[in-house]
């Protein structure tokens, strides 16, 4: 079976990475040869991180390729599509795709419909995109209730990671007496850490805290709260990962952030990190409270939550451990991989 897979990015984008770079292995391993189209390379990427901006050249120069590719779908048993094949257009492309080879996945980790709903001619794309599709994947519950309108062969398929690259931590004392508290993102995600901006720095005065982020810009500051930024590289993030005594994921409550599928948590937990999260989207899913990590929405809460795990070590350890179980058992390629060859072969013989 041949499979050509439309990324959005190349293997730098998490997204990309985590939905579908990360699963071609196990493919090859069962006898699959699969391609993998990228819209948008490094050299976008890097841009982006270092706050600048592409070209117009650049963005019809990846709309042409992208075009021209279509036309070479037609000897693939199946193509999977992930979110839209250009972003802020009509879905013309798509219909041209399900012209030259009807078996089409969709794949959704992001809410990216809400970006639409105020724009008149894109309101509608998405669900255009999904009604055309074989099947859609989505990463949590708030977007299978979204994509189930539209498409009934709806499939819910978690971010996972591969859980042979994750080792977990094995000292869960505090180092030269600051707690490190954690975030893991991108230059674009940063926002969400303003939510907790006054939580931490209330904490600070308590107690000698360091917020370390891995992905910030290297000048990213928040009043009152002592930040080390780390720049992020594949290959070094998890032995960064592991210097976290409790990692946070805290997000906005609104439609976009509500179609999240929790990878910082997946990461921190598959680590053995203890961490705190907003009860938004996937991270209602991932976390049961008090037993493998805690949720927290008032500021009093995470100040709660943040201070139980600071104070009680052999909490951190049992939190940590039970994260790391709760990944072994649902969120690793490992798991996933198997669910998501099924689908691929079942929605490339039909109609094939």
């Amino acid at each position: 079976m041949k499979i050509l897979f439309f990324t959005k990015y190349s293997r730098m984008g998490a997204s990309s990475r985590y939905r579908t770079y990360q699963y071609l292995d196990y493919l090859k391993q069962q006898g699959f040869k699969t391609d993998v189209s990228p819209l948008l390379g490094d050299e976008y990427l890097k841009r982006l991180y270092n706050g600048q901006k592409s070209s117009k050249f650049y963005f019809l120069k990846t709309f042409m390729n992208r075009f021209f590719e279509i036309f070479k779908t037609k000897n693939y048993d199946l193509l999977v599509v992930e979110k839209e094949l250009f972003p802020y257009i009509p879905p013309l492309l798509e219909h041209l795709l399900k012209i030259m080879n009807p078996n089409i996945i969709v794949d959704y980790d992001d809410a990216i419909f809400a970006n639409y709903q105020n724009k008149f001619l894109l309101k509608g794309k998405i669900p255009t995109v999904i009604g055309l599709s074989k099947a859609v994947n989505v990463g949590n519950r708030c977007l299978a209730d979204y994509a189930r309108k539209f498409n009934r062969n709806m499939n819910l398929i978690p971010t996972g990671v591969d859980i042979r690259r994750y080792r977990t931590k094995e000292n869960y004392e505090i180092k030269n007496s600051k707690i490190v508290i954690g975030w893991i993102g991108t230059p674009m995600t940063t926002r969400y850490l303003f939510e907790i901006q006054e939580v931490l720095s209330k904490l600070s005065q308590k107690c000698p805290i360091i917020l370390r982020c891995i992905g910030t810009p290297s000048d990213f500051v928040m009043n009152g709260i002592n930040i080390e930024n780390v720049r992020w590289n594949e290959s070094t993030e998890i032995k960064g990962l592991l210097t976290f005594d409790i990692g946070i994921m805290p997000l906005t409550n609104d439609p976009f952030s509500r179609g999240k599928c929790g990878l910082k948590l997946i990461q921190y937990m598959a680590c053995g990190i203890p961490s705190v999260a907003s009860p938004i989207g996937a991270n209602k899913d991932i976390i049961q409270d008090g037993v493998n990590g805690f949720l927290a929405n008032a500021a009093d809460d995470w100040i709660h939550k943040f201070s139980l795990l600071i104070e009680d070590q052999k909490l951190r350890e049992k939190i940590g451990k039970e994260g790391r179980k709760t990944v072994e058992e649902k969120y690793t390629l490992q798991v996933i991989a198997p669910k998501l060859l099924e689908i691929y072969k079942e929605n490339a013989r039909k109609n094939s």
